[in-house]
């Protein structure tokens, strides 16, 4: 992502696609700059969003979901917070630095 660090619209997208896997209840557990990669132009429109994202993520080996079944805002709750901590961490420190 290099130049594309500079742009906060870009951490916004990536947001974006990490609350989608959450509201699954998805955890995309190897999140790091060589797994996000930029979308390519036939990406369908996110239907949460309403429009198509930039970015995609790739590399689902380690991942993890659970069953989905009724709305669980714990759950939930909790997967976009692990979510969350994946984009914060250490591999993404220099970029937010510089947003």
């Amino acid at each position: 992502m290099a130049q594309d660090d500079w742009d906060r619209s870009n951490h916004e997208d990536i947001v974006g696609v990490l609350y989608d896997f959450s509201a699954t209840y998805m955890l995309h557990v190897d999140l790091r700059p060589s797994n996000v990669i930029r979308a390519p132009s036939d990406t369908q429109e996110c239907k949460v969003h309403k429009r198509v994202h930039k970015w995609n993520t790739i590399d689902f080996a380690w991942s993890t979901v659970d069953a989905s079944g009724p709305k669980d805002e714990a759950k939930y709750a909790l997967i976009c917070k692990l979510q969350s901590a994946k984009w914060k961490n250490r591999y993404w420190y220099a970029a937010e630095r510089r947003a």
